[in-house]
């Protein structure tokens, strides 16, 4: 907490400022609110100053008075804090009742910036709609900023001002100018239900009547603004912009139409009639610009992004009619209605009689100019369409063909290579033209220059490499990037290691070493067979990058190598525990004894057990530590940490424990890509076989069957998630306990009574979309003596609206020990628990150890 003799000394040095006698001292110090409200965000503190920069606001003079309404507008996150809110409008509503037409303009920007604290006063109130009727215009617009900062906040005056408003925008005395200052207030009018309708039907009167295209404009935008807010006035104004579109004149089609665009992201909430006009507008724009014919196919294409796929049957039946009456003559329109059939194939593939028709409407285009913006549309379109299970293997060859038949001096070729790229990591049946393909374009355009999209081609996973490889690295970098594309794709021995040794150290920084020491030993783990002198050199390959990764994570949770190092950890314990297995059932398969093997095998299952279990506790923690990462790496961690779930139950059942079962069912995304699907497929194969083995006897033939099992699995290609390479850490929290002392102590007065502790904490997000529901502080209390066993206890807290929090725990202390508090939270969109990294670990010593 802030000492307050400092924030004493702060607020005398603000108010001397204030008060000194040459206007530049004054004007210095106002410009410095802003930074001292943000480093001191103390109730108090802030209700002070804000109370000053109003004494300032009404003795100062207009010059003054302009940066204390600047220095106000900048500090509006800090006022929150401000409690005195009555008293400070009391100081501000006393300049208003001068003649200076300037002050009281000053004034109602003042009250906008004081809007937050100060929105459901009368006064204030009464001031704006006084002012809305002044003949001086810069006081006019002051006022209307200043009734939309109090409607965004107050629909008390949103409701009050609305008779107002409506007695202005219909008076054919106002001007344009008057009228576009306030139909602004609409989009971001906080209302009841009741005064949205009135803004809604005073906004189709004035479309009714109102012939300048600027001012409908403007009254289209703010209605649609409104209704995205509101959600549930979207029909309402869905209908309003189809009505405008067929009755207003042309100059107007295209607001109308940007707008309806913006509608189509809440496709859900349109109606069959709706939709039905609105397919039914193109035969009224026929005498149409050709930039209305793309905006109004890019309204169709959006709309069937967002569309449940029943919604778009009458598109879909009227699809090839409307593709005859359509003028098509542009390439760019050509693309956009191909990219329209692509959608209405993808969401009704029985109703699209003819997708041989897409197939030509692609390679027809292919050849065409067009800019690169429609080139990206284009590949874009082309790949759902060729990843979409309903495509017709014929015309999908077709397709395939026309595009690798296309000249290395393609103008488009960088899209096509990255369309390729990411159709290799979908389809694993085009591997090897693609891989062909890209060792030509290598070769022909690149000259066997390094291309990382290229280079994903060629190792495309789970693909034969080819030989010789294509790739004539220039420097370390070119080296580490086909390295780090390899280790993703699965070749790790034969491609990674290679090309990780032809790294040079000698320039590396000391992190830049420890990382590309750490990858190569990662890189030479890899087996092709599942023998024991395999496993062991696995064993050791994996120790010595355990090593290197801890070595410079060290104990922070928020390095670079921090993730890595946990990873190769998972995979060593899971190296360990196959190597246990192995070792001892190719001893127990010379048994004669049936009751000994029967013995042996259980030792060694057991013995196996705690190297599996704790594997499959690192996935765990992996999966739910993984906030931030990208889909595709969080589906490849849960696919991994099922695979372990299912060898460590199945451990447990043949040993006649009781397990878990383990379920997949909700961990199928829409599209997986090679990596998870050849993951998924060895899940699938695995798990009735171990089933059959755990309901037959322990007898050579089921060692045998779960060896093979194993064998399967250890020598899996792993195909490193993109998260290993890239963490972006979203999130961070930091934990603070005052009373602990330098020494990591904390300070116990008594152990005969209970101790409150509080433990602050602040949340900081690289994202300000991201929003935190709650979160759960947990205690584990260690006792020094072993014998004694350990305690929990958990608070569940919500954070402020500065993304603070606090939480209150009760301890009593009878022995000394140790207190780790670590931190879990609940994201809001997902719901879902995560675990962060950020813990805090202090001592608590009683008696003699004080």
């Amino acid at each position: 907490m802030e000492d307050s003799l400092t924030t004493n000394v702060h607020l005398q040095n603000f108010d001397k400022g204030l008060k000194a006698r040459s206007l530049g001292e004054q004007l210095a110090t106002l410009s410095l609110t802003a930074s001292l409200l943000e480093d001191h965000p103390i109730p108090m503190f802030v209700n002070a100053v804000v109370m000053r920069l109003a004494e300032a606001f009404r003795d100062g003079s207009n010059a003054l008075r302009q940066q204390v309404v600047r220095a106000i507008t900048e500090c509006c996150a800090q006022l929150s804090l401000v409690f005195s809110g009555n008293e400070i409008l009391k100081r501000v509503i006393h300049v208003s009742h001068s003649n200076d037409p300037d002050a009281r303009r000053l004034t109602l920007e003042m009250l906008r910036g004081l809007a937050p604290i100060v929105s459901e006063d009368k006064r204030a109130h009464h001031l704006i709609l006084q002012s809305l009727n002044s003949s001086y215009e810069p006081e006019f617009r002051s006022a209307a900023r200043a009734m939309a900062g109090f409607t965004a906040i107050s629909s008390e005056f949103s409701e009050t001002v609305m008779p107002a408003v409506s007695t202005l925008l219909l008076s054919p005395s106002n001007s344009y100018q008057r009228k576009a200052e306030l139909i602004n207030i609409f989009a971001s009018m906080k209302a009841s239900m009741g005064t949205v309708q009135k803004v809604f039907s005073l906004a189709q009167m004035m479309l009714d009547t109102c012939e300048n295209p600027w001012l409908v404009t403007l009254i289209i935008q703010s209605t649609t603004a409104l209704a995205e807010a509101t959600r549930y006035t979207v029909p309402q104004q869905i209908s309003i912009l189809l009505s405008a579109c067929q009755s207003k004149s042309i100059d107007t089609w295209i607001p109308c139409l940007q707008n309806l665009q913006v509608l189509t992201k809440h496709a859900h909430l349109w109606t069959d009639e709706q939709i039905k006009t609105l397919f039914q507008l193109q035969s009224h724009f026929e005498n149409g610009s050709d930039f209305v014919h793309a905006t109004f196919l890019d309204i169709l294409i959006s709309f069937s992004r967002h569309a449940r796929p029943v919604q778009l049957t009458y598109i879909a039946d009227n699809l090839e009619q409307f593709g005859g009456q359509c003028s098509l003559t542009s390439t760019a329109d050509r693309i956009r209605f191909l990219e329209l059939c692509c959608l209405i194939f993808i969401a009704h593939p029985s109703k699209m009689t003819l997708p041989s028709h897409i197939t030509m409407g692609y390679v027809g285009v292919l050849d065409a100019e067009y800019s690169t913006c429609m080139a990206k549309r284009l590949m874009r379109s082309i790949y759902l369409f060729l990843t979409h299970p309903s495509a017709p293997p014929e015309d999908m060859t077709t397709l395939l063909t026309s595009l690798i038949s296309l000249d290395p001096s393609f103008p488009h070729l960088p899209l096509l290579i990255e369309m390729f790229a990411a159709l290799v990591n979908q389809l694993p049946s085009t591997s090897q033209s693609l891989q062909e393909w890209a060792q030509y374009i290598l070769q022909e355009k690149y000259k066997s220059r390094h291309h990382s999209a290229l280079c994903f081609i060629v190792l495309a996973p789970f693909a034969p490499i080819p030989s010789p490889l294509p790739f004539c690295p220039a420097n370390g970098y070119d080296s580490y990037s086909i390295a780090r594309t390899a280790l993703r794709n699965g070749h790790w021995r034969n491609v990674a290691k290679k090309y990780l040794a032809n790294i040079s150290l000698n320039k590396l920084s000391i992190e830049c070493r420890a990382w590309v020491e750490g990858l190569h030993c990662l890189a030479a783990s890899q087996i092709e067979q599942f023998t024991v002198e395999e496993l062991q050199n696995q064993i050791e390959q994996l120790e010595n990058a355990h090593s290197v990764f801890q070595k410079t994570a060290g104990s922070q949770s928020h390095s670079p190598f921090f993730f890595p190092m946990r990873l190769v950890d998972c995979l060593l314990q899971q190296s360990l525990g196959y190597e246990t297995i192995l070792s001892g059932f190719n001893t127990v398969m010379w048994y004669v004894d049936e009751q000994a093997s029967t013995i042996q095998i259980k030792q060694i299952l057991h013995d196996s057990e705690q190297y599996l279990s704790r594997s499959n506790q690192i996935w765990a923690d992996l999966c739910n530590s993984a906030f931030g990462s990208d889909a595709a790496s969080l589906h490849w961690m849960s696919l991994q940490h099922a695979a372990s779930s299912l060898i460590l139950n199945f451990i447990k059942n043949w040993m006649g424990k009781i397990s878990t079962s383990s379920s997949l069912s909700s961990l199928v995304p829409t599209k997986e890509n090679v990596a998870a699907q050849q993951l998924r497929g060895l899940i699938a194969w695995i798990k009735p076989q171990l089933d059959g083995i755990c309901a037959g006897p322990m007898n050579e033939a089921n060692v045998r069957r779960s060896i093979d099992i194993l064998n399967r699995l250890a020598t899996h290609p792993i195909c490193l998630p993109k998260w290993f390479f890239q963490q972006k850490r979203v999130v961070e929290i930091k934990l603070f306990v005052s009373k602990i002392s330098a020494s990591g102590d904390l300070q116990v007065p008594s152990s005969a009574q209970p101790m409150p502790l509080q433990v602050d904490g602040s949340i900081h997000v690289a994202d300000s979309a991201i929003q935190i529901h709650s979160l759960i502080i947990t205690a584990k209390i260690q006792p020094m003596r072993h014998n004694e066993e350990r305690t929990y206890q958990q608070r569940t807290v919500e954070p402020t609206e500065r993304n603070l929090f606090s939480a209150q725990f009760m301890f009593q202390f009878k022995q000394s020990c140790y207190v780790e508090l670590s931190v879990e939270f609940i994201d809001e969109s997902s719901r879902r628990k995560w675990k962060s990294p950020s813990t805090l670990s202090f001592r608590v010593p009683i008696g003699n150890e004080l």
